[in-house]
């Protein structure tokens, strides 16, 4: 493993929002690593059913997928394909903001790697037997949906995608989000989660918090639970409001 060192942290869990606060949120932790150099663990859910557009894709894409079509909606800063978020019941979302995080290649994939492979294992103590997708497994990037995007690294059950993340930089400083598909949602029918998958009901307490401890094991740090402070609440109602909420920049392909 050759992530760089973060002895300390600040720990998010449980919170939820919007798809523009959402967002907002993950953009001003990605600040605070660039500007303070201070990491930050998030996992947080949706209020609403909610979809998040890849940063590349076109406001028009929306239409190839009509079920979806009357969620809130938010474009993510970060690529890959549109996902489909139903509240906590349907998927756990995730971030990792690191600061002073290299430009190399390797280092880049070696965090994807290390939430994906981290995971795994923890399904694996549930007897889910999740794996790696291989590049013998990977499908066409084209698709609207994420999870019908198989790309290697990401996480797979069976022949079904249910584990991707996607990173974003700034200056210095890196994020990563990324969605774990619990269960079916009735917004994307066609992608069966873990649930539907596995005779295991999945307690979203257990994955969190196994979670953050086999990533701690992986990746030692002393994370300290914490809320957005009211200056931090205050810079994402802005972002909300000039970005995010906005449709110059939600509209902007």
């Amino acid at each position: 493993m050759t992530l760089p060192h973060v002895s300390s942290g600040r720990f998010l869990v449980n919170s939820s929002g919007t798809a523009a606060w959402n967002m907002a949120v993950d953009e001003v932790l990605l600040e605070n690593a660039s500007l303070k150099g201070e990491a930050t663990l998030r996992f947080y859910h949706w209020t609403k059913p909610s979809q998040s557009l890849g940063y590349f894709q076109g406001v028009t894409d929306r239409q190839q997928h009509p079920t979806s079509a009357d969620c809130d909606w938010v474009r993510r800063a970060s690529g890959g394909g549109a996902i489909v978020h139903d509240r906590s019941h349907s998927d756990l979302t995730y971030s990792i903001c690191v600061p002073d995080f290299p430009r190399r290649i390797g280092e880049q994939l070696e965090l994807y790697h290390l939430f994906h492979e981290s995971l795994i294992e923890l399904l694996d103590r549930a007897n889910i037997r999740a794996h790696l997708c291989s590049s013998d497994e990977t499908t066409s990037r084209e698709a609207f949906l994420c999870f019908l995007r198989h790309s290697e690294g990401d996480v797979l059950l069976g022949k079904h995608k249910i584990a991707g993340s996607a990173q974003r930089r700034h200056g210095n400083a890196v994020l990563q989000h990324g969605s774990v598909l619990l269960s079916q949602s009735e917004f994307a029918p066609e992608l069966p989660g873990i649930c539907q998958l596995s005779p295991r009901e999945i307690e979203l307490t257990w994955l969190v918090g196994g979670w953050q401890q086999e990533l701690q094991r992986r990746w030692p740090a002393a994370w300290a639970a914490t809320e957005l402070s009211p200056s931090e609440q205050d810079r994402v109602r802005k972002k909300m409001g000039h970005k995010y909420a906005h449709a110059s920049w939600n509209h902007r392909r």
